[in-house]
């Protein structure tokens, strides 16, 4: 007599697929859009695909909803309260020779 063996998958495992926190593969499996094996931690191959590809298509649609980024430089504020840049450059050549001696 032959068994059939068939795939299986935990909770983790098709987060991490789905790039989502395992708590929204559980919010699934408690509400029982996702069913368990028995009362093993696994869950069959074709609910954890068609459970995946759902998830990482919310994911996708939550990514798409955040608010776009402020236009501008990403540090433009700090760089020009800093004056950093308005230094001399041989501050700069000679602090970082003075490294180099340093650690050698």
């Amino acid at each position: 007599m032959s068994q059939r063996h068939q795939d299986v998958y935990t909770s983790e495992e098709i987060a991490r697929a789905a790039g989502v926190p395992v708590g929204a593969v559980e919010s699934l499996i408690a509400e029982g859009a996702l069913p368990r094996i028995g009362r093993t931690p696994f869950i069959a191959a074709d609910d954890a695909i068609a459970a995946g590809r759902w998830l990482k298509a919310e994911a996708a649609e939550r990514a798409n909803e955040l608010p776009a980024a402020a236009p501008g430089p990403l540090f433009d504020r700090v760089v020009h309260s800093s004056k950093f840049a308005e230094r001399s450059h041989r501050v700069h050549a000679v602090g970082s020779s003075a490294i180099h001696v340093a650690v050698l």
